[in-house]
């Protein structure tokens, strides 16, 4: 039997380790790597560590969350216009359908984006199966 979660194109999902954050994302089989919309974003090092602040867009109430996340690392992507960019990388819980399980994200500007949230095959890879013409089928606000 088949247990994977069957999901739109776009659908309302839950970042967890972000206050709970909730962000409308656009599923993208194209894209291998998950990014987030991050306005504001800055970098700082504190211990050895590096830590990504940030403004998160969410789909409720307040508009915008404020995230402080520890960079897991700093990641080569191709964009969708061809430019390769090094984009800070956060390792996060993805919960969608009453189901979580752990994701890498790229944070990045998405301003002029739809969608806040990209979802990659890397985050869905034996999760979930994509019908492309459903929309919100696990709900939304």
């Amino acid at each position: 039997m088949d247990d994977r979660l069957l999901i739109g194109w776009r659908e309302q999902v839950e970042l967890p380790d972000l206050g709970g954050l909730r962000v409308r994302a656009k599923i993208d089989t194209g894209a291998k790597t998950s990014a987030l919309h991050a306005r504001n974003l800055r970098l700082e090092k504190e211990d050895g560590k590096t830590f990504a602040l940030f403004e998160a867009h969410s789909a409720g109430r307040p508009k915008y969350r404020q995230c402080r996340v520890e960079v897991a690392e700093l990641r080569r992507v191709r964009s969708s216009n061809g430019q390769v960019e090094r984009r800070p990388t956060i390792r996060t819980t993805l919960s969608m359908g009453g189901r979580s399980w752990p994701i890498y994200v790229t944070l990045t500007d998405r301003e002029l984006m739809t969608y806040a949230m990209l979802i990659g095959r890397e985050a869905l890879d034996g999760r979930t199966l994509i019908d492309s013409q459903g929309s919100w089928l696990l709900g939304r606000d």
